[in-house]
């Protein structure tokens, strides 16, 4: 699920008036509290990725 596509259908039940203020105010909060949460995941994924790759090819140290 992408993050426009949930804040569009967020922002439909918000004009459909399913949600009052205080409600669609909680779900775009809800909504950004998952994409920095989310976020947070990958970019530890990819750091943690690239400390593998970069130890991988470091030339090891003849004594």
């Amino acid at each position: 699920m992408d993050s426009t596509g949930a804040l569009s259908r967020i922002a439909e039940r918000y004009e459909a008036g399913y949600l009052s203020d205080e409600d669609y105010a909680d779900e775009l909060q809800h909504l950004l509290e998952r994409y920095k949460r989310l976020r947070g995941e990958v970019v530890d994924i990819v750091n943690e990725r690239g400390a593998n790759v970069r130890s991988a090819f470091r030339p090891t140290q003849h004594r």
